[in-house]
């Protein structure tokens, strides 16, 4: 068991989308096998990550279809909307960053076995 601070502030501003770029250009340029399969890692674990806002993303808009209450059903599209946005791409505002790095901490925490978890300075970062 370990104490980890991930760099959400690095997925909050270029999301995971910019993540695995990055990996990709630098994947290009090594052949060392070590290496690529770090690259490889980093790109799969950050498409998931994607895929998981994308994921509720849907959920929300399931759910605002069913709604009945307009306040309940705006909030669930704003969610919807947030959701589609990040953690793939950067967030642009305080809502996107908050739910970025609320993404992120959950899909790390679901991975680990009860590890600590540190959101480090998001005084500074959101």
């Amino acid at each position: 068991m370990a104490h980890l601070a991930p760099d959400y502030e690095k997925l909050i501003k270029v999301g995971a989308q910019g993540i695995i770029d990055e990996v990709a250009s630098m994947e290009a340029q090594t052949s060392d096998p070590e290496k690529l399969d770090f690259y490889r890692s980093v790109k799969i674990a950050m498409s998931g990550l994607a895929e998981f806002g994308d994921r509720y993303a849907a959920e929300a808009k399931a759910m605002a279809v069913q709604e009945s209450d307009p306040v309940r059903k705006q909030e669930l599209l704003d969610i919807a909307a947030v959701c589609s946005r990040v953690p793939r791409q950067g967030a642009t505002n305080f809502h996107e960053a908050v739910q970025s790095m609320t993404l992120a901490h959950i899909a790390i925490f679901q991975e680990t076995f009860g590890e600590t978890t540190c959101p480090g300075r998001i005084d500074q970062f959101l």
